[in-house]
């Protein structure tokens, strides 16, 4: 601390000896990068509860292990001493009156907020509508006034702290009102009050029963609009860009450097002369997914003896199989065992972020304007022009999105597509407009699956999908369009006389390496724009080193979908040696792309509020309200909103979101059990996989067998209920001539699947189970909210849970399930699983 703080006195030292000359220089911020450059400051641990500078007594929020951090305030512009404590963030100028320092104390933000979120307030609200429609249907909700609100609210108060009850109590009837009129926009406007309604253009949406300045108030924003973003030093981005390539080395060397002691590991089942299943603890978490091959070895013996497939990873504990090469080598015991990674790109991309580094601090301008604009090398603008007519097939806001994604002035874009609004068909007609004006695109994902599928949308189109292990590339995609298929290159060709428009679609990785790729970078300059899907998902290193490929850079995804894969512990004690950090160069790490643009730099967002794959909105306002605000609702052509009255009451009653509770059967009966068969271990639920099943059958008297499916969190969950459904395939398909064997087998392989390989996946009902019901007080990662949010926002008509949901309250590490059981028993109903029930379920 006390040589970050020299630099400071310095700071202040030549201010003064330069102010007689020249007082305009030391209040510029020219004045402040020179010192910068010089002095090189960098963050530092403040362990008292105060500091001194420039004879000044700095009292400071937060007692000890603080962290400060000098850096230029633009809209102040003036030097900035930013300390971050636990729970608050202060700031105070630094600058000069007549010559002498002046500290003056700025603003103190606190990180944690006592009040309710607008998410949990929002469903308070829900909770008075629901009260009000139940003991007062008279009322008219969109008019409420402030005595019936409370009257309901108190109605409601039981199920939350009082806290939350006298907050709510305080909000002013305009307040309520805004928040009624945001609960109520996707109910159907007949079930608001006991008037007489008809059904405007077919629909009995809200928003369809809007007057048109209402609708071009809640539908349009203001256009065209120019929002301009602040900067930042050249040598504040560079300690932030050093900060993420000393993270991607860690990360590299780790995984070099990464041994897996199978000392402790514990031999469950030898399944073959040559195979045995093993448990192994893992006290810290380590770079490992599940179905990851390692190579074991043995401490003193050259090369690798046998290896190890992981199978199930649950944060503290992995199961696996280990495989000899022989019986004779086979020897399980051996002391001194331990298993490595086999080789990953970390090093190569270690490799390339470090030159993008490089090239940054020699102030060498090969980074493009766009990753120049999300670094704040420059003021950057955006502009958010006027929602067009046309593309008539898009909804406004996919519009919106479209036009500011093809508006060559916006050379950062982000648009979030929460599930079912139509995300890919979007980036397609992004595609397709980049084509028509002749430009050259890059394509790019963290998966395969992502890229495959929208490539099929765009097969037309002169496209070259890269990639160099065609076993990772579904089998059509590389038929029509791979680089390395003679066939699919002269197709390309041939495109190529017809436009001089390319597209090149892979990985990130994938475009990183390929030599076609990189010969036309070399050969026509920066692409014209690279366009990103599941940006949510893209770690910070390989997505700048992929945008500085580009002149602009588009970014679809959602950041409250799955994330990136978070940073093992080891990485993160490594950079604590590295030196103190801020919050938000922590959040470069922890973030995604998407999400660190958009919450760390502030940019603007074009999110996707319509979902075009719900048509019955009670399924949708848990995952809206608790991950968006509200924000996204069905759309007004939904079939609920086609629907009078009666009808809807009969097609979508509140069983079509239930919930079967399993609480309160005996122990043995619903609790998870360990399973290792064929070697591979797994955890399974016997009696909810019964439920599945069960559930099964009551939705194929509503459903296509095609839509319908099953998503769950683990493998093995998936697998029994597969076998189960084998065995009980003549029950179930009793009397289904519709249904062909060709048609079974394809359900089981497509529509029965984990909840991480179902992501974009969409089918009319869904059910969901959740597996964990132990006497052990962890349910690994299925209290994970990004994972909730897909399992909930696959369907479009129906869903069914299934669960031990006072297991999974009582041991998740946040709310999330008691918000969703105070959701379902709103709009839809919570089962209580009994014995007698169970007897009319299938048996396993």
């Amino acid at each position: 601390m006390e040589i970050e703080l020299e630099k400071i006195e310095a700071y202040f030292n030549e201010g003064r000896r330069i102010w007689e000359i020249q007082p305009e220089l030391v209040v510029s911020r020219k004045f402040f990068e020179n010192w910068e450059g010089t002095h090189r400051p960098r963050p530092f641990v403040i362990h008292d509860s105060g500091i001194r500078m420039a004879e000044q007594e700095l009292v400071l929020a937060d007692d000890t292990h603080s962290v400060g951090r000098v850096l230029w305030d633009f809209p102040e512009e003036c030097a900035t001493l930013a300390v971050e404590g636990h729970a608050s963030r202060q700031t105070f100028l630094l600058t000069f009156a007549d010559g002498e320092a002046q500290i003056i104390e700025g603003a103190l933000e606190l990180f944690k907020d006592n009040e309710l979120s607008y998410g949990e307030r929002l469903e308070v609200v829900h909770d008075v509508l629901a009260y009000l429609r139940l003991h007062q249907p008279t009322t008219d909700l969109l008019n409420l006034t402030k005595s019936s609100f409370l009257a309901a609210l108190d109605g409601v108060s039981e199920h939350y702290p009082g806290s939350t009850i006298r907050l709510m109590h305080r909000l002013r009837l305009d307040s309520i009102r805004r928040m009624v009129g945001k609960a109520t926009e996707d109910m159907a406007i007949d079930e608001l009050s006991n008037q007489l309604t008809l059904p405007l253009d077919g629909s009995y949406a809200v928003s369809s029963a809007q007057t048109p300045s209402e609708e071009l108030e809640d539908f349009t924003r203001p256009g065209p609009s120019t929002l301009r973003l602040t900067q930042q030093t050249r040598w504040a981005i560079l300690t932030d860009l050093e900060f993420i390539a000393a993270a991607t080395h860690a990360v590299a060397d780790m995984e070099e450097a990464f041994v897996l002691d199978l000392t402790a590991a514990e031999i469950i089942e030898q399944t073959s002369p040559t195979e045995f299943t093993v448990k192994i603890p893992v006290p810290t978490t380590v770079p490992v997914l599940e179905g990851d091959r390692l190579q074991v070895h043995i401490r003193g013996d050259d090369g690798a003896a046998a290896t190890l497939r992981i199978d199930l990873y649950d944060r503290s504990v992995m199961y696996g199989r280990l495989r000899w090469p022989d019986a004779v080598a086979a020897s399980p015991g051996t002391t001194g065992m331990f298993a490595r990674r086999r080789g990953s790109p970390n090093r190569f991309l270690a490799g390339l972020f470090n030159a993008f580094v490089v090239d940054f601090a020699a102030n060498r301008n090969s980074s493009g304007e766009a990753v120049d604009a999300m670094l704040a090398v420059v003021p950057t603008t955006f502009e958010n022009l006027t929602i067009p007519a046309e593309p008539s097939e898009l909804d406004p806001d996919q519009r919106q999105a479209w036009i500011n994604a093809c508006h060559e002035r916006n050379r950062v874009v982000a648009i979030q597509g929460p599930p079912g609004t139509g995300k890919t068909f979007v980036i397609e007609y992004v595609i397709r407009e980049m084509s028509a004006r002749n430009h050259r695109v890059l394509l790019t994902a963290p998966s395969n699956t992502a890229i495959d599928n929208i490539c099929r949308r765009i097969v037309d189109l002169p496209l070259l999908r890269v990639g160099r292990d065609a076993e990772r590339i579904a089998e059509d995609i590389a038929a029509a369009c791979w680089i390395n298929n003679p066939d699919a290159v002269q197709a390309f060709a041939r495109k190529r006389k017809e436009s001089s428009a390319v597209i090149y679609a892979g990985t990130h990785v994938a475009i990183l390496r390929d030599n076609v790729l990189a010969a036309d970078l070399e050969k026509n300059g920066l692409f014209d724009v690279i366009i990103f899907d599941e940006a949510g998902m893209a770690r910070m290193d390989e997505f700048l080193v992929c945008a500085r490929r580009a002149k602009r850079v588009v970014l679809f995804g959602d950041h409250q979908q799955l994330p990136p894969f978070p940073l093992p512990n080891e990485v993160i004690e490594t950079l604590k040696e590295y030196g103190p950090a801020t919050n938000p160069q922590w959040a470069t790490l922890k973030q995604s792309a998407l999400e660190w643009l958009i919450v760390q730099r502030q940019f603007p967002v074009t999110i996707l509020r319509l979902s075009h794959r719900c048509q019955n909105p009670r399924l949708m306002r848990f995952s809206s309200t608790l991950f968006y605000n509200a924000q996204v609702r069905a759309c007004d052509q939904a079939d609920y909103y086609r629907l009078d009255y009666e009808a809807r009451r009969r097609k979508y009653p509140p069983s079509t979101l239930r919930f079967y509770r399993t609480s309160s059967l005996r122990p043995d009966l619903r609790r998870e059990r360990l399973i290792i068969e064929g070697a591979r271990p797994g955890l399974e639920n016997r009696l909810e996989a019964q439920l599945c099943l069960y559930a099964l059958s009551e939705l194929m008297k509503r459903f296509p067998l095609r839509e319908i499916s099953i998503i769950v969190p683990y493998r093995r969950q998936v697998k029994l209920i597969q076998s189960s459904l084998k065995s009980e395939a003549s029950g179930l398909r009793a009397g289904r001539v519709d249904i062909s064997e060709d048609e079974w087998r394809w359900f089981l392989g497509n529509r029965v699947a984990t909840v991480d390989s179902f992501q974009g996946g969409e089918s009319d009902a869904v059910i969901t189970c959740y597996v964990r019901s132990g006497p052990e007080t962890g349910i690994g990662f299925v209290d994970d909210p990004n994972r909730i949010n897909v399992a909930h926002t696959r369907t479009r008509r129906e869903m069914v849970i299934i669960g031990d949901l006072e297991h999974l309250k009582s041991n998740a590490r946040s709310r999330v399930f008691h918000r969703m059981e105070r959701a379902i028993e709103r709009d839809g109903e919570i089962i209580d699983v009994t014995e007698e029930m169970l007897a009319g379920c299938p048996a396993l």
